[in-house]
């Protein structure tokens, strides 16, 4: 591998599907190059300000922000955060000079990439989802290469850049096999009978409001049919049912804001209910587990409803819109319950959508890249 000295910028946050990604492709280079230094940038209070550091690398925030979509005074900071960020970007890069930029998505990647671009430092891209996001879109021309998880970019990118990758995922979940025993031990861990079909919901590491509400109304009806829960809140919503704990954790619940291992999470469930972000997607891909997909409406250009179709349309998951939840969400769960054959099917549509090398590919042409001094 690689014999020069290496030092790279990763930039990406705000959210679990751009942090965690990165962190993979960080941990890939260390290992093919185990003296690289590798540096984040993110953005000040949110959540890869925690995490990055827990995954061992230092982390530099911008206060950067996006515009709030209903009316608040704070946008009008927005111009002024975003000019900060530049400049500390451009300083920053000044000192540590990065032989490339690689970016992840969110909120910090935007002046980072454009700092990079002023100090003429290659950048890179990785694109998440099936429709690709506004920062990305106007880096593009001039990234050395972008890695895509989805062929439908093609249509935003320049073809002779993209390298389909698949998303970078967890090394745990990447590498993600359930047998018996293990199956066996996270049953135990989250309390749940081993004759008992377990549904994990989750709404991500910041959680969705309308899969708690549904969980938390129906976690009896659930039970009733011998179907189990795990439910992740999600950090933002940590607080809103601590005096119903008691009531759901009788009704057979496990429930907690973030499970720290999701790998164990996945092991114990038959069935998954979540939101359609490109890393839970990708994540899922790698465990195969059946999957019933209510993407969240409220992100940009309805990415999660293009990432959930692209899924539906192989075979591997089914689709309820949020604004059905109430009336599809318990009777699909509950089908798909009692349908042994279809869970099967369902696994195997899920093989060919499997890319668990994603991070390693990315980390592996990025250094080579580098080493060759494209």
């Amino acid at each position: 591998m690689a014999t020069k000295p290496v030092r790279i910028v990763v930039s990406g946050g705000g959210t679990g599907g751009h942090i965690f990604p990165a962190v993979a492709v960080a941990h890939a280079i260390q290992s093919l190059h185990p003296d690289a230094h590798i540096h984040f940038i993110g953005a000040q209070g949110k959540m890869e300000m925690e995490k990055v550091p827990e995954a061992g690398y230092p982390i530099l925030g911008l206060p950067v922000r996006g515009i709030q979509r209903s009316f608040s005074l704070k946008n009008l900071q927005v111009p002024f955060q975003l000019l900060a960020s530049i400049w500390t970007a451009f300083t920053f890069l000044g000192k540590f000079k990065p032989n490339c930029v690689i970016g992840f998505g969110g909120y910090a990647a935007g002046p980072v990439l454009f700092a990079a671009r002023l100090r003429r430092i290659p950048i890179y891209l990785q694109e998440q989802n099936a429709f690709a996001g506004l920062t990305n879109k106007a880096n593009a021309s001039a990234a050395q290469r972008i890695f895509t998880a989805y062929s439908a970019v093609e249509s935003v990118f320049p073809k002779s850049k993209i390298m389909l990758t698949g998303n970078p995922v967890r090394s745990e979940i990447a590498h993600f096999q359930v047998n018996l025993e293990l199956q066996k031990e996270a049953r135990a861990q989250f309390g749940i009978k081993s004759t008992e079909i377990c549904v994990f919901i989750t709404g991500g590491s910041l959680g969705a409001k309308a899969l708690n509400t549904f969980a938390y109304a129906n976690a009896k009806r659930l039970k009733a049919e011998g179907i189990q829960l795990i439910w992740q809140t999600g950090a933002a919503y940590a607080q809103s049912f601590p005096e119903h704990l008691t009531e759901l954790q009788a009704a057979g619940v496990w429930c907690a804001p973030f499970i720290r291992s999701m790998q164990m999470a996945y092991a114990a469930a038959d069935i998954v209910v979540a939101r359609a972000g490109a890393i839970t997607v990708s994540e899922l891909a790698c465990t195969g587990i059946p999957t019933i997909f209510v993407p969240s409406p409220y992100v940009a250009e309805d990415h999660q409803t293009h990432n959930a179709k692209a899924i539906v349309q192989a075979g591997a998951a089914l689709l309820v819109p949020e604004s059905e939840i109430q009336n599809q969400l318990f009777n699909t769960i509950v089908a798909l319950a009692h349908n042994t054959s279809a869970r099967a099917q369902m696994r195997t549509a899920w093989q060919p959508l499997t890319f668990k090398q994603a991070a390693h590919t990315i980390a592996e042409t990025l250094l080579n890249d580098l080493q060759h001094g494209k």
